[in-house]
């Protein structure tokens, strides 16, 4: 499974991930593949997920009800400070969650740091496939 189309040639393709959830910086159980690129347009990330289809959590639901389904996640530091950052995450039907990233001090920490106030308008699409999941996504 791969991106296909005018803007797969040239896409980069990113493998090696690690493990935040459940054991951080562990090796992952199952592969994924992403693939990065953009356009005139858009940012694109296509994120192929290996899995067991019947291991995949992956329900309809409304926007930003995604935390009991698999996910994956797109975190833009546009600034490149290190301290701010757009977070973008889709579950494997393209359910949307996006929220804005500051870093805080210890005295300051609230929930993950993450606003969810943040709304703005990208696209998404998710498909279970029979070797797991794939995320389109669009910003």
């Amino acid at each position: 499974m791969h991106p296909v189309g005018e803007i797969a040639r040239q896409m980069v393709k990113i493998t090696g991930f690690t493990q935040r959830n459940p054991h951080d910086g562990e090796l992952v159980s199952e592969p994924t593949d992403a693939y990065l690129g953009y356009d005139q347009k858009n940012f694109y990330a296509i994120f192929v997920c290996f899995d067991d289809p019947r291991k995949v959590r992956a329900r309809m639901s409304r926007r930003e009800d995604i935390f009991d389904d698999d996910q994956v996640e797109v975190i833009l530091d546009t600034f490149h400070d290190r301290r701010r950052a757009y977070a973008f995450q889709v579950t494997p039907l393209g359910v949307q969650w996006d929220a804005i990233y500051t870093e805080a001090s210890r005295e300051e920490q609230t929930q993950g740091h993450f606003d969810t106030s943040f709304d703005t308008v990208w696209d998404s699409r998710g498909k279970v496939t029979a070797h797991g999941y794939v995320v389109w996504i669009a910003i």
